[in-house]
């Protein structure tokens, strides 16, 4: 784990244990494997990793105020990551409250994520609220776990951070999609995390973990079987399927500077699946 943090006293109660890329892979692949046959449009290998971490780094918080806090993902699409989550949890040994994973979803008949979430077998790990943010106002649960990834609107991304960062706590971990690689698509979300979250009321580092560099930095048999969790997983759309499948076999050689657009189609056609371009960034509450 590395930290772009500086020493702050009120995180010593809060310790984050060092991980290798190693340690990180091989909790990408128990979370991708739980999720495998659920579509995801957008979350490449980066992605996984950084969540990945992200979900560690909030496990092994400590302290009497953490115990039963849980964990909110506002905007779960079809349910991949949020059933990636949730096997993290369970896996890292969290129970109860802090073992629990939020989804916050208002189109979850139109992306079937119900279904997927009452066919899952962490179904009990995952509550849905099929809701937008704005009608969570009154949550009350303290947070180890914020991940945001809704409408990508500054006006949007207020509202979800209005309702649950006041409830996260010291150390609490903050993680953001699409503010990297489909940064210039999403203007309005790039401003809210450098007001808000960069310089906002609460202070926050941001940490980055060991990601691959590419996809040669990892083992053949690991290499095969992420292709193969990644493919099982693409968006069902008949369209977006082809395309991607299309881009496969140039993995190696796909170029973040080509592969990353302002469009998001686009950045789909490049191969941005088959990619490991970075795309999330995660904060913790210092």
């Amino acid at each position: 784990l590395k930290k772009k943090m500086k020493k702050n006293s009120r995180l010593e109660r809060y310790p984050v244990a060092a991980t290798g890329m190693n340690n990180i892979t091989s909790l990408v692949l128990h979370g991708m494997r739980a999720a495998a046959n659920i579509p995801t449009p957008a979350f490449n290998l980066h992605d996984h990793y950084m969540v990945a971490g992200a979900v560690l780094t909030a496990a092994l918080l400590s302290g009497p105020d953490v115990a039963h806090a849980t964990s909110v993902e506002v905007g779960s699409f079809a349910g991949h990551s949020s059933v990636f989550i949730a096997a993290l949890l369970q896996h890292l040994g969290l129970r109860g409250k802090a073992g629990m994973l939020h989804a916050v979803e208002k189109h979850s008949e139109y992306f079937g994520l119900r279904k997927t979430l009452q066919e899952a077998p962490l179904r009990n790990y995952i509550q849905l609220h099929n809701v937008s943010s704005k009608d969570m106002v009154g949550w009350k649960q303290p947070l180890r776990f914020f991940f945001e990834d809704s409408e990508h609107t500054y006006a949007g991304t207020r509202q979800s951070f209005d309702i649950f960062e006041p409830l996260l706590v010291v150390g609490g971990i903050v993680v953001m999609h699409d503010v990297v690689c489909c940064s210039a698509e999403y203007p309005g979300l790039m401003r809210f995390v450098n007001e808000r979250v960069m310089a906002g009321k609460h202070k926050y580092g941001e940490l980055n973990f060991d990601v691959p560099a590419s996809w040669d930095a990892l083992p053949a048999s690991t290499e095969r079987e992420f292709v193969s969790l990644l493919e099982s997983s693409l968006d069902r759309r008949v369209a977006y399927r082809r395309r991607a499948r299309k881009a496969l076999p140039n993995r190696r050689n796909l170029d973040c500077n080509q592969v990353c657009t302002a469009n998001g189609e686009r950045t789909l056609a490049n191969g941005y699946q088959w990619s490991i371009c970075p795309n999330v960034r995660v904060f913790q509450r210092i």
